[in-house]
């Protein structure tokens, strides 16, 4: 089946994507227990966001798994069934609820198994800022979307 060719007659709709903070990379490590990276519950209207994980176990792990919990709600859950180095990168960024806390664990690989996990993470504000001129280049993020 062919795409449907872009109508460049049709005038895109442009959406303001909520100002952020860029990512940033936090790495933890666990033997014999998890390997856990917690980000506290910042200010009203601020949602922690999580892009990527890069995980690994240095021998064949009992029960690895990947889990990002935005406070107590588990929203993603990823098995991890052997040793060696796996890159997770959500098609969609695992954003949390704003005001609350998120933590991200690497389970522990069982025994002495050393587990490792490096998070790409950032926080973004769910709120426009007021006052802000958003037609200036400067103060703008927009996307066109049809």
């Amino acid at each position: 089946m062919e795409a449907e060719p872009l109508d460049l007659a049709r005038e895109p709709q442009l959406v303001q994507e909520a100002p952020e903070v860029g990512f940033t990379s936090d790495v933890a490590a666990g033997t014999g227990a998890a390997a856990i990276i917690t980000y506290p519950a910042v200010g009203d209207g601020w949602a922690h966001v999580v892009k990527q994980a890069i995980v690994s176990y240095a021998t064949t792990p009992t029960g690895g798994n990947l889990q990002v919990a935005d406070g107590a709600d588990v929203i993603a859950n990823v098995d991890i069934p052997a040793a060696g180095v796996f890159d997770i990168t959500f098609a969609f960024p695992k954003q949390g609820t704003p005001g609350r806390a998120m933590t991200i664990t690497l389970a522990s690989g069982g025994g002495a198994v050393p587990g490792k996990i490096t998070v790409a993470h950032k926080v973004r504000s769910n709120m426009p800022l007021a006052g802000l001129d958003y037609s200036l280049e400067d103060n703008s993020v927009f996307m066109a979307v049809d």
